[in-house]
């Protein structure tokens, strides 16, 4: 999937059991947003009882987007930093952070929205194709033409045709 740039961001600095997620205008390679969230819970990997898990929604599915059944759901992170590239479709999305209880499988915190909005990329116009340093002219490939060599039928010393 080809994706454009991105535009959007949020900086947030996490509470002591909230969440902070920061994501960027600058895609990776020209193809996918990079996303970081933080918090002030203690996550399992260090011990503790937490993931944090980024959800995403397609703000074109508004009002029927909803973080519970998300557009996009990325994969729960145990230890910090936890990080997340994210490649979609041209549109517009709104990111959430969540701060998830293993105990209660439930949601126990969310940062604040990140809007991120992917427009396709520019395509490349005036093509120009050069053999050895000369334009060659071009032939439309439109599949008519049908220039498949098939086998010949033989005929064997004895006798009746065969297919060969």
């Amino acid at each position: 999937m080809v994706l454009g740039p991105a535009i959007g961001m949020s900086r947030a600095e996490p509470t002591e059991s909230g969440v902070a997620l920061r994501g960027g205008t600058h895609a990776i390679a020209g193809y996918a947003l990079s996303y970081t969230a933080s918090t002030g819970a203690t996550l399992a990997g260090a011990g503790g009882h937490f993931l944090l898990q980024l959800r995403g929604i397609a703000l074109t599915h508004v009002p029927r987007a909803t973080y519970a059944r998300p557009d996009y759901l990325g994969r729960r992170c145990s230890a910090e930093p936890c990080r997340w590239s994210v490649v979609r479709g041209p549109a517009s999305y709104e990111f959430r952070a969540f701060l998830v209880d293993l105990r209660s499988g439930k949601s126990a915190s969310r940062s604040a929205p990140v809007r991120s909005v992917w427009a396709r990329p520019a395509q490349p116009h005036a093509l120009k194709l050069l053999f050895n340093g000369q334009n060659l002219p071009t032939t439309p490939l439109d599949g008519s033409a049908d220039n498949i060599r098939r086998p010949h039928r033989r005929e064997p010393a004895g006798g009746g045709p065969v297919d060969g």
